[in-house]
């Protein structure tokens, strides 16, 4: 961690409205100065920053706080990076209370350091070198002017074998950590880009990491005649992740937040174009396909994700990626209205209107990949449409919740002309197909998980040994297996007495995603796997809250039974029987708590919770 010194330094040396006014237009009133919250919609000015204090506070939505949690709201920053960008703008040299720490970050400052003079050493060169003019031609054929290349601080790499190196006179160690670069066979350092067109890759707080680098039309081949890729990227550095980074977000963050929405692009240009659009609100995947990673980040930015790729590339395939991570991150994602045969980038330089229509028509992604199919399957032949059906049977089954399904397969009845009883039929068999079960839209069942209850060989198991009589227990398991990540730690092995409902939790324990429980559960034995299919199929039928309140309840009748047992064989007057006895009394009152209602009863839930789990320890 940073010592604390550190941060009272950093606190006192930042102007906090210099530093919200970045980002909203204040006003002084007396004493403080308001604005437009720039956490939530509003008309009325209701954030207000008292300078003289360094604090803020939103009377709207009650945000508040310091520089430092301005800046981890603003940014989406955890606390020492929020630390360490304030500190960065007041020029202070931070501690850590940790050697290692501190090796650690003297480190990546001097990697941050190199990959920044880099940033400026390209762009000097796209700017004022001869050997930039080509580049300089390039992006004007592509309508990316001066003041483009100036906010996106475009760059040209000389093409040369290490005028990078030469330039920054680092050591080796940097050059080649910070992904600048690569030691060639006889131990020199060698320019990672060289003869490029440069797309400086910053993070969501604005600090330069990597970088793409665009091959000039006019070079198609190397010196030995192999042909060049169109596209180079930095490796993966101690700063640079491209399964984690988005090209852009530095810049879109501020518009994204305020428009509740942000348009994923596959290429640097697509996002220029964007912005150049009056569209201020488009990231890149940095040379890869977007990840569950990338969406972790979008998340904490918006909700709603509108797909900009083009249509008929690679970009917008088949998959049920898309539906799970909506369903699992509680996202919303659309697809862009783009004309088949074109990229965002291309189509922003010929028709910016039809580009900003595209994204005000954009469409559900499942919505997209149906009407696509209607668009090019033959819809004025019975066979024609039949094969139009099956495919969109097919793409409808991907989705995991069964009215999302059943709407979508209206839409194709209608649109195809056939009874719904038919589509049903079809979309059942698909389903099945799939491993999924027929209109349980909680889980899919893995390939390690079979769909058959009972080995081959060996007869289901009983309800007895299911422990399936033990209402309250089934359905606690039932809401943990389908809210692994989320409820694990309120349905604790004390509240399960049923050896196979054990034998499941400890299986199931340190997992935050179902299709991980294979392995374990198998070594658990064979009623605990088939509990487990059984119940991943089965939606919960009660509120968390009442289940877990049920079975504490039970799991602390169970405990004073065994207290009642431990005071008979404790000496009278003797200090451990007062303890026990005072214990019993403390645990009686917050029993009564259970019988209530509101704040109440959570609370004593929560302690009683508490302490079954000490005591289980403790036994």
């Amino acid at each position: 961690m940073i010592e604390e010194n550190d941060v009272s330094k950093v606190l006192d040396q930042t102007d906090i409205l210099a530093l919200i006014g970045e980002h909203v237009a204040l006003k002084r009133v007396g004493s403080r100065y308001v604005g437009l919250c720039p956490f939530h919609s509003e008309n009325t000015p209701s954030f207000s920053v008292n300078a003289e204090e360094g604090f803020f506070y939103c009377f709207g939505c009650h945000a508040s706080g310091d520089a430092i949690s301005f800046v981890r709201q603003i940014e989406r920053l955890d606390f020492v990076p929020a630390v360490e960008y304030l500190a960065g703008r007041a020029g202070i040299a931070l501690t850590y209370d940790s050697a290692e720490l501190s090796k650690h970050v003297t480190k990546r400052s001097s990697l941050q350091s190199a990959v920044a003079r880099t940033v400026e050493f390209y762009h000097d060169q796209l700017m004022h070198s001869p050997g930039g003019e080509s580049a300089r031609e390039y992006l004007d054929s592509r309508g990316i002017e001066q003041n483009d290349w100036e906010r996106f601080k475009l760059g040209w790499a000389p093409d040369s074998p290490s005028a990078l190196f030469s330039h920054l006179d680092v050591d080796q160690d940097v050059f080649v950590d910070a992904g600048l670069g690569y030691l060639d066979k006889h131990g020199r350092p060698i320019d990672q880009l060289r003869a490029r067109v440069i797309f400086p890759i910053f993070d969501a707080s604005g600090k330069p990491v990597a970088f793409g680098g665009r091959v000039l039309p006019s070079i198609q081949d190397d010196s030995t005649g192999q042909v060049l890729p169109k596209y180079k990227n930095s490796p993966e550095t101690q700063l640079y992740s491209k399964r984690k980074t988005l090209y852009g977000l530095n810049l879109a963050k501020v518009d994204v937040v305020a428009k509740g929405e942000i348009i994923v692009c596959e290429g640097y240009t697509d996002v220029i174009s964007f912005y150049k659009a009056g569209i201020p609100r488009a990231v890149a995947t940095c040379g890869t396909a977007l990840t569950e990673d990338h969406l972790a980040k979008i998340k904490s930015f918006s909700k709603r994700i509108i797909l900009a790729f083009d249509a008929d590339g690679a970009g917008i395939s088949a998959t049920e990626k898309f539906y799970q991570w909506e369903k699992k991150h509680k996202l919303e994602i659309y697809v862009a209205d783009l004309p088949g045969g074109i990229d965002p980038g291309e189509l922003g330089q010929k028709d910016p209107d039809r580009l900003r229509d595209s994204i005000k028509h954009a469409k559900p992604f499942m919505k997209f990949r149906l009407h696509r199919l209607f668009d090019v399957g033959d819809m004025s032949t019975i066979e024609g449409r039949v094969r139009v059906v099956e495919e969109a049977v097919e793409v409808i089954a991907e989705h995991p919740n069964p009215l999302v399904r059943n709407d979508y397969l209206m839409m194709v009845a209608d649109k195809c002309r056939f009874e719904m009883k038919d589509l049903h039929v079809r979309l059942e068999q698909a389903l099945r197909s799939r491993q999924y079960l027929v209109d349980q839209p909680r889980i899919r069942v893995q390939a390690d998980l079979p769909v058959q209850t009972g080995e081959a060989g060996k007869a289901p198991a009983t309800a007895e040994e299911l422990g399936l009589s033990d209402r309250p227990a089934i359905e606690g398991l039932k809401t943990l297996v389908h809210n692994l990540e989320e409820m694990s730690e309120f349905f604790p092995l004390v509240l399960f007495t049923h050896p196979t409902h054990r034998a499941l939790r400890i299986a199931l324990d340190g997992l935050t995603q179902i299709s991980e429980a294979g392995p374990k559960v198998e070594a658990a034995g064979r009623e605990a796997k088939e509990l487990l299919i059984r119940l991943a199929v089965e939606a919960p039928s009660t509120d968390p809250f009442d289940v877990v309140s049920r079975l504490v309840e039970r799991g602390v009748n169970r405990r004073l039974e065994r207290m009642k047992l431990q005071a008979r064989s404790l000496n009278s007057g003797s200090k451990e029987l007062e303890d026990l006895s005072r214990e019993l009394v403390r645990i009686r009152i917050l029993q009564e708590g259970l019988r209530s209602g509101g704040s109440e009863r959570i609370d004593a839930t929560g302690q009683l919770l508490v302490w079954l789990v000490e005591s289980e320890a403790e036994a």
